[in-house]
């Protein structure tokens, strides 16, 4: 099942939907989550929310759902602009490189 997280609430419980689907699910991984997906499902919020494809037992409700995430899907690093330099003035430049004008 793929899946939309929407929130990682704490270490056992992470909130999901299907992308086409209003309804929010509480979901329980079993087993635990590793670091590294740990770290990409913190990102998640409602507004970019990370995809992943999990096996979710419905069948079984204690508050949340026991689900095994197979994988997880990293959102694209956003590519920043380059900051513009600002040049110094020569006289400054000059002085900065350790020159004395005398002009």
């Amino acid at each position: 099942m793929r899946l939309a997280v929407l929130r990682l609430e704490n270490l056992t419980t992470m909130y999901a939907k299907e992308p086409s689907s209003p309804v929010v699910l509480a979901l329980r991984p079993t087993p635990p989550l590793h670091d590294a997906q740990i770290t990409r499902l913190a990102a998640a919020t409602p507004w970019n929310p990370v995809m992943i494809e999990a096996e979710v037992d419905l069948s079984h409700w204690d508050k949340t759902f026991p689900a095994e995430v197979q994988t997880v899907e990293s959102t694209p690093k956003p590519i920043l602009p380059k900051p513009r330099r600002r040049v110094p003035p020569q006289s400054l430049l000059r002085q900065f490189r350790g020159f004395i004008s005398h002009d």
